[in-house]
């Protein structure tokens, strides 16, 4: 935009009407008085409202025959502010984005004659939450408030908990506004700091909870996370994470004081569709979660099932200190290293400590230990009855907790070999929480061991629904392939993953594999290598092994195996890759060797035997189908 708009349009925002033609600015139908120059300033942002303006495009645009510098904007949007009543502190109408410009964050509407579009009203809502302060008294407090403010970001106020039921009857018979949405980390207001834990978690306990409606297609908080810069458009973001609406805002405390601000955003035409600040007592968060929870579930027009009330209105804990190392525990674990996997254990066994009926982080606990024995080698032996005995213990707690039954179903898969129960809790996973991608993943992937390929694929493409940029799932699509032994299409599926992190260790060492078994040893040796120079590690090893075998190298191959056989004097090395290394230099009873070591030691790999096309070669072995039958794999 080089120059102000000359449109005739009508703008109106909360109680404002800017009225172009007559340039003219209302507030309830009373004048305001504004001088020519902060008018087109305001002209510029409601005509951009939501975009991010850079502070070189206001000036170019407000004074384009006139240079100045940018203390004249900053004394002009000052002005703007005042005219508009926006008080310190506050961003109702116009948020700050520093070193780079301004973003009018006030929802606009265009008046029009013609029949309104159907759909949520745009509004907003103001609520004081306090019940010892009044609400002049607290507005008070924010007006005197100009010192450093602790922000943190409540993503996760929207959690929905108990009091659905006050409010549902009034949109209980119409349509849901949105069928897929993303929560963005909360911004804080102020440089002052905010606690990244609270933040990132609490988002993902309002996730947890939205994506047990059937309404909603909610991103996970894996999704967002990489979404925390204040800079970015949060409509770009939807669009890239394909979504219809996100919501986004930003909390400020002061005292004991939290004022909350939210946003709804259409992501296809970038219109803000409704706005709420409400504030209560930092003392008492779990009553503001619910307050917020209520304006949230109205604006979306949420209908919900009696199961999905009852999830709306559950609290997972009362005690705010067991609740914080939970979250703690949820950010860690979303890092996905041995070193996060570790503090996120510690966190979650604080959190039980500190509240012994608390599910979610029995739950958390059992996904800990898992994680830790399938991404960072811990050895199954060790591992597994730790997860069990956890998840066993949310489900005491919380029969319906969708999480803790997807653990259980791991275990039966990987550790016991027990399949028909594997398959029974993937299903009461997804039954109770339809939203967990995680849950389809992990079903559509023991679909693929069991040979059911097409069933598979449709579990991680409806996985690939609800969080389309999660690189497993993607990663998790190829390897189906694989199995289903469609290389070409395994190839172009796990290229696709690497496109959005070109060092994503499973999918180099999936395409490595693929490569292998395509004949195209050259290519595997070079994905091999790059995943050994990125993510070195014991399975990075065994693979590099196996792309040099299948290369013709085997001394080199060979060099690897015997270092990684020395260190399994001292530590656990998962026999089962190693034998894809000996199936390529046509060692075949080396190879069933090493299966029948990962059969003892419980490898979770193993239960991949019936349909591993890298094992191709030893089918044909008597020993092979003994393997297969104490897999209770069948023949």
């Amino acid at each position: 935009m080089s120059e102000i708009s000359t449109s005739k349009g009508r703008y109106e925002f909360l109680g404002f009407c800017l009225d172009v033609q007559e340039r003219l600015l209302q507030r309830n139908g009373g004048r305001v008085s504004i001088t020519p120059k902060i008018f087109d300033l305001l002209l510029l942002f409601v005509e951009n409202a939501n975009r991010l303006l850079g502070k070189e495009e206001i000036m170019r645009t407000v004074w384009p025959d006139t240079h100045i510098d940018e203390a004249t904007l900053t004394r002009t949007v000052s002005e703007l502010r005042k005219t508009l009543g926006e008080k310190a502190g506050e961003a109702n109408f116009l948020q700050t984005v520093p070193k780079r410009g301004y973003r009018f964050v006030a929802p606009v509407e265009i008046p029009t004659a013609a029949v309104p579009e159907v759909g949520i009203a745009v509004g907003t809502v103001s609520h004081s939450l306090m019940s010892e302060t009044p609400p002049i008294a607290t507005a008070n407090l924010w007006r005197a408030w100009r010192g450093s403010v602790l922000a943190v970001s409540l993503a996760g106020m929207v959690v929905v908990l108990a009091g659905i039921w006050a409010f549902e009857a009034r949109f209980s018979r119409a349509s849901p506004v949105t069928q897929s949405i993303a929560v963005l980390p909360f911004q804080h207001l102020e440089n002052s700091g905010t606690d990244q834990f609270l933040e990132l978690g609490i988002a993902d306990t309002l996730i947890t909870r939205l994506s047990g409606v059937s309404a909603l297609n909610v991103r996970p908080a894996n999704a967002v996370r990489k979404f925390r810069d204040p800079e970015q458009d949060p409509v770009a973001i939807g669009r890239i994470l394909k979504v219809d609406t996100v919501l986004d805002g930003s909390v400020q405390t002061m005292f004991d004081q939290i004022r909350v601000t939210l946003r709804l955003i259409r992501v296809r035409d970038g219109k803000p569709l409704w706005a709420a600040t409400l504030d209560g007592d930092s003392r008492d968060l779990f009553s503001l979660q619910d307050s917020v929870s209520r304006e949230v579930a109205q604006a979306l027009k949420l209908q919900l099932s009696p199961n999905e009330r009852q999830v709306f209105a559950k609290r997972s804990t009362g005690d705010r200190e067991a609740y914080g190392a939970y979250l703690k525990g949820r950010f860690f674990l979303g890092k996905r290293t041995p070193e996060g996997y570790e503090k996120a254990i510690d966190y979650f066994q604080q959190a039980t400590r500190l509240d012994s009926s608390y599910a979610l982080a029995y739950a958390g606990l059992a996904d800990g230990y898992l994680m830790l024995q399938g991404d960072a080698g811990e050895n199954p032996l060790e591992a597994t009855p730790k997860a069990r005995a956890a998840a066993q213990k949310a489900l005491q707690l919380d029969p319906a907790l969708g999480a803790a039954h997807n653990s259980l179903a791991a275990i039966a898969e990987d550790y016991d070999r027990d399949y028909p129960t594997a398959e029974k809790e993937f299903k009461l996973a997804v039954e109770l929480d339809p939203g967990f991608a995680s849950a389809h993943e992990w079903y559509g992937d023991f679909l693929g061991l069991m040979g059911r390929f097409d069933q598979a694929l449709a579990e991680e493409d409806r996985a690939l629904e609800i969080d389309p940029l999660s690189l497993t799932i993607n990663e998790k699509k190829g390897k189906v392939l694989l199995w289903a032994r469609h290389y070409d299409q395994a190839i172009q599926q796990l290229q696709k993953t690497l496109e959005m992190d070109p060092g994503f260790s499973p999918a180099l060492i999936w395409l490595s594999r693929a490569y292998a078994l395509r004949g195209r040893a050259a290519e595997s040796l070079a994905a091999s290598e790059k995943n050994n120079q990125a993510q070195p590690g014991i399975e990075a090893a065994e693979n590099l092994a196996m792309s040099y075998a299948a290369a013709g190298h085997k001394d080199a191959a060979m060099e690897i195996v015997r270092e990684l056989q020395a260190r399994g004097q001292r530590e656990y090395v998962p026999a089962f890759n190693l034998s894809y290394v000996y199936v390529f230099l046509k060692q075949k009873d080396k190879a069933i060797e090493e299966l029948e070591i990962a059969s003892e030691k419980h490898d979770i790999n193993v239960n991949s035997l019936k349909i591993d096309p890298l094992l191709d070669p030893l089918r044909s072995d008597p020993r092979f189908r003994e393997l297969l039958k104490r897999a209770n794999l069948g023949i």
